[in-house]
């Protein structure tokens, strides 16, 4: 589900689909994008091009994504992360810095860091989702930006 967040039900200007993000779930869709912005505040809204158009909670999702996990065990669900800095006009490390501290916290918040699942970059194999299911490994989570990775995703 591309710009998964924006939708129409939820109250986005450019909604990119008709119904949220758990209806998807429910309806089957388990690859989410989700842009994820550094606001000026600073906190992390998902937030499609600019986060005026419309913006939502990027705790309130995962905290949604991590009761499906719940009820749902064995399900797989991938989550790619484009990462996005709202009307800054450099992005230096310290703000890369900062995006990186406040999306690990997210997750921790969220409850999903013990299911994430880190597929090591020198690795050419992955498990089987049976293999995924039963070390409760559910949730993949992909970053657009390589200086988020030492080797594997950093969250």
């Amino acid at each position: 589900m591309h710009n998964a967040f924006a939708t129409t039900q939820d109250g986005f200007l450019f909604g990119q689909h008709r119904s949220c993000m758990r209806s998807g779930l429910v309806g089957g869709i388990r690859g989410f994008m989700l842009d994820v912005h550094l606001t000026t505040s600073p906190v992390l809204k998902l937030c499609h091009v600019w986060c005026w158009l419309g913006s939502s909670s990027l705790n309130d999702t995962l905290l949604m994504f991590n009761e499906f996990r719940r009820q749902n065990p064995r399900e797989i669900v991938t989550i790619f992360i484009e990462v996005g800095f709202d009307e800054h006009g450099t992005v230096d490390n310290s703000m890369k810095t900062i995006f990186r501290s406040l999306l690990k916290e997210s997750f921790q918040v969220s409850g999903l860091t013990p299911f994430l699942f880190a597929h090591s970059l020198t690795s050419k194999q992955w498990p089987s989702l049976s293999d995924m299911i039963a070390h409760d490994k559910q949730i993949v989570v992909i970053v657009n930006d390589k200086s988020f990775c030492n080797g594997q995703v950093a969250l």
